[in-house]
């Protein structure tokens, strides 16, 4: 059985999670892993998004707990979201340094930069299921996805395909190109076992997250992990299981 080294997606009460940043911790330690990222939802998330006035105060209690655990790599992280067409993220400028890890996903919930943003991207996404011209969609989509990719430090695209549809093929190899994980996540499964392998095949590597709200699934993707294993994935494509131990796009040394 596939065994995770580190959770990198996770969420707290700063965004719509039951848990405190320590119970958090004290959960991941007793699932037997050893990193942690908190990556509660970007600024652009208007139900339970992180706010600019909480982010000092997150980090804080971030730091307060990597001191209490040592034997816990913990990093302060964020969920971003892809905000219009043209690739760009919910991380204002000043905050591009704050966070030690950034997944990226797409949540229908997002505030949009202006009104043809929200009519053309957003709004399109909130009712993809009734768009007359899906292939359209998804080729915009697939072009944002691209966008982000290419100009900001991703770590893992967040359970691609939901809200957004994308040509996952064409994601995955910019994703391999670009050193960026595609995330098998436990709590939506929106990627099956023919995409992963087909994932696999454009040359990118996975993360197995447990996209927890709840301390009790942090450390514990069970469903992500019998889903790698039913694809047959290659373990050392995985980069947070068996001897990985996956190290954040910003903290690596060049």
């Amino acid at each position: 059985m596939i065994k995770i080294t580190g959770d990198f997606h996770t969420h707290t009460q700063f965004s719509h999670g039951k848990g405190t940043v320590e119970l958090n911790a004290k959960a991941a330690l007793e699932s037997g892993i050893l990193s942690l990222a908190y990556t509660d939802h970007g600024l652009g998330n208007l139900l339970g998004g992180l706010r600019n006035v909480e982010i000092a105060d997150a980090k804080a209690k971030v730091e307060l707990v990597r001191k209490k655990y040592p034997q816990l790599t913990i990093y302060f992280g964020i969920e971003a979201n892809i905000m219009s067409q043209d690739g760009t993220i919910d991380i204002p400028p000043q905050h591009e340094a704050t966070f030690e890890v950034v997944i990226l996903g797409f949540h229908a919930c997002v505030s949009s930069i202006d009104f043809n943003t929200l009519r053309t991207f957003v709004w399109r996404n909130f009712r993809q299921k009734h768009d007359k011209h899906l292939a359209q969609l998804i080729e915009m989509n697939t072009s944002a996805i691209i966008a982000s990719m290419r100009r900001y430090r991703i770590d893992a695209l967040a359970h691609l395909s939901i809200n957004m549809p994308v040509d996952v093929y064409k994601v995955a190899l910019v994703a391999a190109e670009t050193d960026t994980c595609i995330e098998i996540n436990n709590k939506h499964m929106s990627l099956s076992a023919e995409q992963l392998l087909l994932c696999q095949s454009a040359g990118t590597n996975f993360l197995i997250n447990s996209d927890a709200h709840n301390p009790n699934n942090v450390g514990r993707p069970y469903e992500a992990i019998a889903l790698a294993e039913q694809a047959g994935l290659n373990p050392e494509r995985i980069l947070n299981a068996g001897n990985n131990i996956y190290i954040p796009k910003r903290l690596r040394k060049s």
